[in-house]
Protein backbone atom coordinates (compact mmCIF):
# COMPACT_ATOMS: atom_id res chain seq x y z
CA UNK A 1 0.00 0.00 0.00
CA UNK A 2 1.11 3.21 -0.83
CA UNK A 3 1.80 5.92 1.07
CA UNK A 4 -0.90 8.10 -0.15
CA UNK A 5 -3.55 5.35 0.12
CA UNK A 6 -2.43 5.74 3.57
CA UNK A 7 -2.83 8.53 4.01
CA UNK A 8 -6.50 8.61 2.24
CA UNK A 9 -7.79 6.24 4.17
CA UNK A 10 -6.30 7.90 7.45
CA UNK A 11 -7.86 11.22 6.38
CA UNK A 12 -11.46 9.41 5.42
CA UNK A 13 -11.40 7.51 8.68
CA UNK A 14 -10.67 10.70 10.85
CA UNK A 15 -13.18 12.73 8.87
CA UNK A 16 -16.19 9.80 9.95
CA UNK A 17 -14.48 9.72 13.31
CA UNK A 18 -15.09 13.39 13.48
CA UNK A 19 -18.58 14.00 11.94
CA UNK A 20 -19.97 11.40 14.55
CA UNK A 21 -17.89 12.63 17.75
CA UNK A 22 -19.43 16.15 16.70
CA UNK A 23 -23.40 16.29 17.96
CA UNK A 24 -21.63 14.94 21.42
CA UNK A 25 -19.36 17.30 21.55
CA UNK A 26 -21.91 20.28 20.74
CA UNK A 27 -23.92 18.98 23.87
CA UNK A 28 -21.56 18.35 25.91
CA UNK A 29 -20.10 21.89 25.45
CA UNK A 30 -23.49 23.45 26.06
CA UNK A 31 -24.31 21.56 28.82
CA UNK A 32 -21.11 23.12 30.70
CA UNK A 33 -22.12 26.55 29.79
CA UNK A 34 -25.73 26.31 30.94
CA UNK A 35 -24.64 24.57 34.14
CA UNK A 36 -21.50 26.74 34.89
CA UNK A 37 -23.38 29.96 34.18
CA UNK A 38 -25.53 31.26 37.18
CA UNK A 39 -29.08 31.68 36.34
CA UNK A 40 -28.74 35.48 38.04
CA UNK A 41 -26.43 36.25 35.26
CA UNK A 42 -28.56 35.38 32.48
CA UNK A 43 -29.87 38.87 31.23
CA UNK A 44 -32.04 39.64 29.25
CA UNK A 45 -29.60 40.42 26.16
CA UNK A 46 -29.52 36.70 26.02
CA UNK A 47 -33.34 36.30 25.76
CA UNK A 48 -33.20 39.09 23.18
CA UNK A 49 -35.12 42.36 23.39
CA UNK A 50 -38.09 40.11 24.76
CA UNK A 51 -39.35 41.42 28.05
CA UNK A 52 -39.57 39.01 30.81
CA UNK A 53 -41.42 38.56 33.61
CA UNK A 54 -38.86 37.84 36.68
Amino acid sequence: MTLRARWIRFTIWFWTRAVQLLPRVVVFYVLIRVLTEPIGEMSSDDWGEMPIAR
